[in-house]
């Protein structure tokens, strides 16, 4: 079984560079591309470390199909705006929106937009950042930053409104990237990844697992997404402390 944490710093990145660190397995993370074969959590219950499989996902465009959750998603949401722009710099209704988000959720987030994606200005960045806002009137209730490659686009935030949470704004602004990389003829839509066995990210599957593929480390290719890699699996302590020494010390 392989396991490692791997991380690619540069000065600049170009679209092409992007993809074949994408394709890879890599994500973007802060001003770095990252990428990982286990998340490690404590079990407060046992006192011990417990480590999670993860899969890279990606969703080839062309081959999602509209599905009822869609469809109702999108009537949902059809009373509110949105734009899809180039990111310049975090404005101050993004910021404000974030902190409202960070109360509402039960996980750790970096308490800076600019944390997440490694910059506040455009200029000072790697990578090619867009946004997509999503208002109620004037009210922005929804955020997303994506970046995008030469064939790959790629999700990195979705910030929420928790007053809007019956809207699913979240799965909102999946299917609305999506659109827009379909306007731009990208053959690849990447969420990042999902665990096996830690089910908060599993949402992503909405999209459609007929389009799904993920990257599986062992072997280092991408293969058609299949169910049975969450079903879960548990490892003993002997051998997530094998895998935490094979991670370089990173946990």
């Amino acid at each position: 079984m392989n396991v490692y944490n791997r991380l690619v710093l540069a000065d600049s990145l170009t679209p092409i560079q992007f993809d074949t660190l994408i394709t890879e397995g890599y994500f973007p993370t802060q001003e770095f591309m990252e990428t990982i074969t286990h998340l490690i959590f404590p079990n407060m219950w046992e006192e011990r470390m417990v480590a999670y499989k993860v899969f890279p996902l990606r969703f080839e465009i062309k081959k999602i199909q509209e599905h009822q959750s869609h469809k109702r998603i999108r009537n949902a949401n059809k009373q509110f705006i949105f734009k899809i722009e180039k990111f310049e710099k975090v404005l101050p209704e993004h910021k404000k929106l974030y902190k409202k988000y960070l109360t509402s959720i039960d996980f750790n987030r970096n308490s800076r937009i600019e944390g997440i994606i490694g910059c506040e200005y455009a200029t000072d960045s790697i990578f090619d950042i867009h946004t997509i806002s999503i208002y109620d009137q004037d009210n922005l209730v929804a955020l997303g930053i994506f970046y995008l490659g030469a064939i790959y686009g790629t999700s990195i935030l979705h910030v929420l409104d928790p007053d809007y949470k019956k809207y699913s704004l979240g799965k909102y602004l999946i299917l609305l990237t999506i659109d827009y990389l379909k306007q731009l003829k990208y053959p690849f839509y990447s969420p990042g990844y999902i665990v096996n066995n830690f089910q908060k990210f599993d949402y992503k599957l909405f999209i459609g697992k007929e389009a799904a593929t993920v990257f599986h480390h062992d072997i280092g290719k991408w293969k058609k997404y299949n169910d049975k890699i969450l079903v879960p699996k548990l490892y003993s302590e002997k051998k997530t402390n094998e895998i935490i020494d094979g991670l370089n010390g990173f946990y």
